[in-house]
């Protein structure tokens, strides 16, 4: 990669920082990116999964990154996982970041139901959480879950609705990898309270 990881990490450092200087607080949530080093190795995870049970030609992957912010970690999906990355993000400042590191993403609001994205069409579906309502992210969560294909790949952080009835790859504090099973409806579980009060306190 041109950029490093190091570097990658350290732009979302800065962006963070510019976005904590801005007030009073928005209604929906500020940039606040989770840490491109842990998303890393989250990512290798979901990668590994495709080549050892799909073998050494299932590539290239594709990713979808709900609300990709600078695109950052599209651009460590393109560059060292040499996925097909695209991402959607409603920030105009943002967008004009992503496209100058050359990643793919469109201006899409996401709050609206009946214009979702395709979830269908990608191998890996990353969230982190978009909506503040606990019950709007709860109700999109179940959304995409329900959209994507059997076999995808479910990233996700700080999440409302944990799929605990998928295959686990991978499970850290408020985060996790999953694969989506044939012929299983979206999951019901929610977070439990302490686990939402800290994932708030993190943002």
């Amino acid at each position: 990669m041109k950029i490093s990881l190091d570097r990658l990490f350290q732009m979302e450092l800065d962006q963070l920082a510019k976005e904590q200087e801005k007030t009073p607080d928005p209604d929906s949530w500020r940039w606040s990116p989770f840490d491109i080093r842990k998303f890393d190795v989250m990512l290798h995870v979901a990668y590994d999964y495709f080549r050892t049970g799909l073998g050494p030609d299932p590539f290239p992957l594709s990713i979808a990154e709900a609300g990709s912010g600078i695109g950052t970690k599209l651009y460590l999906a393109k560059n060292k996982y040499l996925m097909t990355e695209y991402g959607y993000e409603i920030n105009d400042d943002y967008l004009a970041q992503a496209w100058k590191l050359g990643v793919t993403c469109e201006k899409r609001d996401l709050s609206d139901f009946s214009n979702q994205p395709i979830w269908s069409a990608f191998d890996i579906v990353y969230v982190a959480r978009p909506f503040k309502n606990e019950i709007k992210e709860g109700q999109w969560e179940k959304l995409v879950q329900k959209q994507m294909r059997p076999g995808a790949v479910y990233m996700a952080t700080f999440t409302e609705i944990k799929p605990y009835s998928w295959k686990r790859l991978y499970h850290g504090p408020f985060r996790g990898v999953w694969v989506k099973p044939d012929g299983t409806p979206a999951p019901e579980t929610r977070a439990s309270e302490g686990e939402l009060q800290q994932s708030i306190t993190l943002r």
